[in-house]
């Protein structure tokens, strides 16, 4: 009976907090050499227990960046017993690994018996002559011409199932040309069991909480979201997941201030025509709320608090944003908050203009004025300095 497939897989920033390593920098997940231009990192894996005896491995698979470039080596260990013989002396493997005052010379010597292989630049190997109950990797990592390799997932699935069991018997009678038959159904083996998964795992790619990146654009595209590129991968997953009620509302004030909020994480004040008309008829108001708001009766105004910090690239993105969501036939003007107080500008009291205390000014040639300073005089009157 053939036995269901598990695995040993390094995909989170614990998984990799829990070995050791010397030169070695940690990623979010994952690991590179610490060094940015030249230079070696080792890195051993905390002991996974298989919890079978003369367990046989399958298949080693790793994802990472700069693998087939640079180089990189997996030395591959497996061991019947949680403890080994040194000089005499019986180890627990596991503290070996993780001891910091030995160096990765002295723990590969004294792990040397139970290395069963040696691989460079691993994508995708077989593992059929690695067997043992334990299992511990040791990798080398080398940065070299401006190249720094990155691992960031390995996975080594077990036990061996090939598709020799289903051959004749006379398949299996000679060792030599079994081993043969067997690594080369292998190769058969992986791309069909790779298939199959992604024949089953393709509703993930349909649901926007697991897509990846390439997926989420495709499945903007069915939902005709504009310039998916202005949106980071959070945003786009709201977008696509939103799509539908964001379509029912588009062109009112609710859509265009939750586009907003999403980008700018703040949520705008929006000031359309009609609730200016209450003021219009006040003496002074009229001039001023339209040189603030505009004269068009088909305009409105956006107003965001970034505290000043904008780009221009990033004003220009929200231009878009806005334009994409707005009425086609209104007029829309964008204004981002400036933290100072400027009269007969956009200033607002308790949003980007506060009162505060101010101590005295002191002119020592590194102390300046601050732009608008409201504080208290000895009396406790206000006044402007």
């Amino acid at each position: 009976m053939r036995q269901q497939t598990k695995y040993f897989v390094w995909n989170k920033v614990s998984d990799y907090v829990r070995g050791s390593g010397v030169n070695i920098r940690l990623l979010s997940p994952g690991i590179s050499v610490a060094s940015e231009q030249q230079g070696s990192g080792v890195y051993f894996s905390r002991l996974m227990d298989s919890r079978e005896k003369q367990m046989e491995y399958h298949r080693l698979l790793t994802e990472g960046e700069d693998i087939s470039e640079a180089t990189v080596r997996f030395w591959i260990y497996a061991s019947e017993s949680r403890t080994l013989y040194w000089e005499g002396e019986q180890l627990d493997i596991q503290e070996l690994l993780q001891n910091p005052e030995l160096t990765p010379e002295q723990k590969t010597e004294m792990t040397a018996s139970c290395c069963r292989k040696v691989t460079e630049n691993p994508r995708d190997i077989l593992l059929h002559e690695v067997k043992g109950r334990y299992l511990w990797l040791r990798i080398r990592l080398t940065a070299q011409g401006g190249l720094q390799p990155r691992i960031r997932k390995i996975k080594i699935i077990f036990p061996k199932n090939t598709w020799l069991e289903y051959l004749p018997d006379v398949y299996q009678e000679d060792r030599a040309s079994a081993s043969f038959v067997e690594r080369y159904l292998g190769m058969f083996q992986s791309l069909y069991q790779d298939m199959t998964k992604q024949i089953w795992d393709f509703p993930a790619y349909l649901d926007p909480e697991t897509a990846s990146g390439p997926f989420l654009k495709w499945l903007a595209s069915w939902l005709s979201i504009e310039d998916s590129y202005l949106w980071n991968e959070i945003q786009l997953r709201w977008l696509i997941c939103h799509g539908m009620e964001l379509y029912r509302k588009r062109g009112t004030v609710d859509c265009m201030r939750q586009m907003v909020k999403l980008y700018t994480g703040k949520t705008p004040y929006i000031v359309e025509y009609f609730q200016l008309e209450p003021y219009l008829n006040r003496p002074g108001y009229a001039e001023r709320l339209m040189e603030l708001y505009g004269k068009n009766r088909y305009m409105f105004t956006v107003i965001v608090d970034m505290n000043g910090q904008i780009t221009n690239h990033e004003y220009h993105v929200l231009t878009r944003i806005v334009e994409q969501a707005k009425p086609a036939h209104m007029d829309c003007s964008i204004i981002v908050l400036e933290p100072y107080i400027f009269l007969d500008k956009h200033s607002y009291m308790g949003i980007n203009s506060v009162l505060g205390h101010y101590g005295a000014a002191v002119l020592d040639g590194q102390a300046s004025i601050p732009f608008a300073a409201l504080t208290a005089s000895d009396e406790g009157k206000g006044e402007i300095s």
